[in-house]
């Protein structure tokens, strides 16, 4: 006898069979997120070029100020290896495409300077120097050398003292700020003085006065022995290098035809590190041996 309740358990049987049967739809598949258009990038040009500005009185200056602002302006200067008391009527002025780093005429880094802490070399085909710090640049700047007939002589030099305000001794009317001396016999230093735009000084390195200030702090001067006769320790190393053409066009009109004529190449300055590396880390050796000798005998005198 079939009981009663058989048949509801036969279809409960069927329901959930057909139920388990049955294929779950999937669930619909995210909407995608809008991807913005992207703007189309501006491209710097990544070749230095210099447009040349005819200069027509004070309103051309003037003109000048006001569309560049004084950051650019103090670049425009450095470009033309000018100070402002120099740029004159009916003179012509070299205006780079951009003021950016490009504009930088020495390599960001020198890979060959990286043992050396300081170190400033200044390049007279080019008319500017440059201060590297373990190898990085943190400055650059123009200068005007020795003139043809006192040019200033390459080389290894280091910085040696130092005056705020020191007196030519070529002419005592010659006033020269920031005065820091390379060659003490012959009296080379790096100073303020005009910047004509060309090699013009008694074999000095004339400076804009921001960059002669700033040299001023960055240098570290040589220590002496107690009669001043010797040096002990020389000071921060200063290469001298390059030639300058004397007798052609001013540096500003050279980079005009050849603008490669503003930038000092990190071959040319790996050949003078070749040459010099090896007596200028002997030199910074004994300096550090030199002060650590000295702070030791200060921290050893009883109070």
């Amino acid at each position: 006898m079939i009981p009663p309740s058989f048949p509801i358990r036969i279809l409960l049987v069927l329901f959930v069979f057909v139920v388990s049967c049955k294929k779950e739809e999937p669930p619909p598949p995210p909407k995608p997120t809008p991807v913005p258009t992207p703007k189309p990038e501006v491209k710097k040009p990544d070749t230095l070029r210099f447009d040349v500005v005819a200069m027509k009185g004070f309103s051309s200056l003037k003109e000048l100020d006001d569309k560049l602002g004084p950051e650019k302006m103090f670049l425009l200067l450095k470009v033309n290896r000018l100070d402002r008391a120099h740029i004159r009527d009916n003179d012509t002025l070299i205006v780079p495409t951009f003021f950016d780093e490009r504009i930088t005429p020495f390599p960001a880094t020198l890979e060959a300077a990286k043992e050396i802490h300081k170190l400033l070399v200044v390049s007279r085909r080019a008319q500017v120097f440059a201060a590297y710090d373990s190898g990085m640049l943190v400055r650059w700047g123009p200068t005007s050398t020795g003139k043809k007939k006192t040019p200033t002589p390459d080389g290894l030099y280091a910085a040696n003292w130092k005056k705020d305000t020191a007196i030519s001794t070529v002419d005592p009317s010659w006033i020269l700020p920031w005065c820091v001396n390379i060659h003490n016999t012959d009296g080379i230093s790096f100073h303020q003085f005009d910047l004509p735009g060309y090699p013009a000084s008694h074999s000095c390195l004339r400076l804009l006065v921001e960059d002669a200030r700033w040299i001023f702090d960055f240098v570290d001067i040589w220590r002496l022995t107690k009669d001043a006769r010797q040096i002990r320790a020389h000071g921060t190393p200063v290469i001298i290098f390059d030639d300058y053409r004397y007798g052609g066009p001013f540096i500003r009109k050279q980079i005009i035809k050849n603008p490669a004529e503003h930038f000092v190449s990190t071959a040319s300055l790996d050949s003078v590190l070749t040459i010099h590396k090896p007596e200028i880390i002997n030199r910074q050796t004994e300096r550090l041996r030199i002060l650590q000798e000295d702070s030791s005998k200060v921290l050893a005198k009883p109070l």
